[in-house]
Formats: structure tokens, sequence, C-alpha cells
């Protein structure tokens, strides 16, 4: 049995990805060590997969930051805290359904 059959099951597909990826490069061939070139070229595919990745995942925390409420503009701050007293001077009768604020009549008669 050789040691490509004793691969465990759950890895067997990854190593045979990496194996035939680094098999096709021309450095192989032109190497004094060939099988050395091979896990070489190996180890230089998965970095180059990390890397990648790491970029993505840098991106995609950069997109969740922009989007969180926690970066919120001020421009955004103050509307909303407009939009809060509006809602509170409607909760406290201050402002009427139409819109309109609400005056405190005075006590002073106009009509005599």
């Amino acid at each position: 049995m050789t040691w490509r059959e004793r691969i465990p099951d759950d890895l067997k597909p990854f190593i045979e990805k990496l194996i035939s990826e680094s098999h096709k490069e021309d450095a192989i061939s032109n190497a004094e060590h060939p099988s050395k070139a091979q896990l070489w070229l190996a180890l230089g595919i998965l970095a180059k997969q990390v890397y990648d990745l790491e970029l993505k995942s840098r991106y995609l925390e950069h997109a969740l930051k922009e989007a969180s409420p926690k970066s919120k503009s001020q421009d955004r701050l103050k509307a909303e805290a407009e939009v809060e007293k509006i809602i509170s001077d409607i909760a406290c009768g201050k402002i009427t359904k139409k819109g309109t604020k609400k005056t405190k009549k005075s006590n002073i008669r106009t009509n005599f």
C-alpha cells in the first residue's frame, strides 16, 4: 500500500488537488530534486491561498465596520436625534397630528 492510499478520506481530495496543481509547473522538470521542488511549489500554492483568503477577510471586515451602526456619520446622528425629539414631542402632546406645535393659551382676553 502506497502513502497516497493511506491518506485519510477527508484529506484525500485536497491533497490530490494540490499534487496535481503543483505537478503542472515546469520548474519541477528542471529541478535537481523534483520531489523537493514539487513540495516547495505545493507550499507556495498554499501560501498564496492563505494570502488571498486574508485579503478577502480584511475586505469583508472593513465592509462590516463601514456598515455597522457605530460608524454613523455626524449628519446621520443629528438626523436621528431630531427624529427622537419629534417623537418625544408628539408623545408629550407638544405637537398635534397636523404637524403644528401647540402653543400655550394666554390668559389675556382679546375680546372686550
